[in-house]
């Protein structure tokens, strides 16, 4: 009797034990890309947070990984070669406890677990709704001018109401891992459609894996940046340097009793380009003898090089004064700017006036502002 009741304390310790233990993700994969057998080949897992790396070798087209399981965590896997070739031949996948089957040739496709089958059902219909409207797009450029533009104002609406329904129950339904901010991302990058406000309701709510995400901090940031330099706030000073390579502020500018149009571009960038030839330079002709200071800011140079901004003012014939920042992030950090051209306006006493500016809107906030109070009120 002793001895029955030692045996079944036993094992009642070992299946404790066994229940305590680190869940592990088994992965088994395929990868027969021609690529695979180039000299140096070989697949990476990297966990989307901490970017820590695995490498394991290629066998026979074949490859298997394990490690702890998390249903709230990320690896994206992928084959990389010795010279560094770019290729397709990887995917983002979430660690299951289980085995995960994974076919990293092109299109690479993941199998195992239900967090990664909801994963993927979600991703596949993102990519749905994307190639519907492309196509509804197809059949409106068919209408009268007209009508085509009201059309595509109508799909365009449509689909970020059904995206942003999509992404906010997704959310809601997996709060606490990557597929939950995978929906919050994908609903930031339908473009001005989450406030900084509505951003941080959202993380406040959200899990660890969103809440520590450098590309989720990133999007705060500049939120709380934007905020703090919204129509109406004080300006916020940086330093750069004039073309000549001597240092000059904003400050030398914004805030001296005159209204200042500043410009943040970058040589590269098309839409900054078309932005000057088709609006400032006229502006700059136009209201500067009316008491406008034109500024430009150029910004994200690659590799800090100034030359190509410089080769750009004299190819478009841009007359006023530039603040060059090379690849110094600190001006657009302060202003929380993502994408430019970002053209704001301020006011004598240095207030911000308006951002966002371009085309026609610009020339009426110009206009506004130098037109004399008792002209307005006639």
């Amino acid at each position: 009797m002793k001895k029955k009741i030692f045996y079944m304390l036993a094992v009642a310790g070992f299946t404790l034990l066994m229940s305590g233990c680190t869940k592990v993700c088994t992965v088994t994969g395929t990868i027969t890309d021609e690529l695979a057998t180039t000299p140096g080949a070989a697949i990476v897992f990297t966990d989307m947070l901490t970017e820590q790396k695995d490498t394991v070798q290629i066998v026979d087209g074949k490859f298997e990984y394990s490690c702890n399981a998390d249903v709230n965590g990320c690896l994206t896997v992928a084959l990389v070669t010795e010279a560094k070739i770019r290729n397709k031949n990887n995917i983002t996948f979430i660690p299951e406890p289980g085995t995960i089957t994974i076919d990293l040739n092109e299109p690479a496709t993941v199998e195992g677990g239900k967090h990664n089958k909801a994963l993927f059902q979600f991703r596949d219909l993102m990519k749905l709704k994307y190639e519907v409207l492309m196509a509804e797009f197809e059949v409106a450029r068919e209408l009268p001018q007209e009508e085509a533009a009201a059309k595509t104002k109508e799909l365009q609406d449509n689909y970020r109401t059904e995206v942003r329904e999509l992404c906010e129950k997704t959310i809601k339904a997996s709060p606490n891992g990557y597929l939950g901010f995978y929906a919050l991302y994908s609903l930031i990058n339908l473009g001005g459609d989450v406030s900084y406000s509505e951003l941080k309701g959202y993380v406040e709510k959200m899990g660890d894996f969103t809440k520590n995400n450098p590309l989720i901090k990133r999007q705060l940031a500049a939120g709380e940046a934007e905020e703090n330099t919204a129509e109406g706030k004080m300006f916020v000073d940086f330093e750069g340097k004039t073309p000549a390579g001597e240092p000059v502020k904003l400050s030398d500018y914004v805030g001296k009793g005159q209204y200042v149009l500043v410009d943040f571009w970058a040589s590269w960038c098309g839409p900054c380009k078309r932005e000057i030839e088709n609006t400032l330079l006229s502006v700059y002709d136009t209201y500067t003898p009316k008491g406008l200071v034109v500024l430009g800011v150029a910004v994200w140079e690659r590799n800090g090089d100034n030359s190509a901004s410089v080769a750009t003012m004299e190819e478009l014939g841009m007359k006023w004064d530039q603040i060059f920042m090379g690849d110094d992030k600190t001006p657009t950090d302060l202003y929380g700017i993502s994408g430019i051209p970002q053209i704001i306006l301020f006011a004598p006493d240095g207030t911000i006036v308006k951002r966002n500016l371009r085309g026609e809107e610009l020339i009426a906030a110009v206009e506004e502002a130098l037109t004399p109070a008792e002209e307005v009120t006639e």
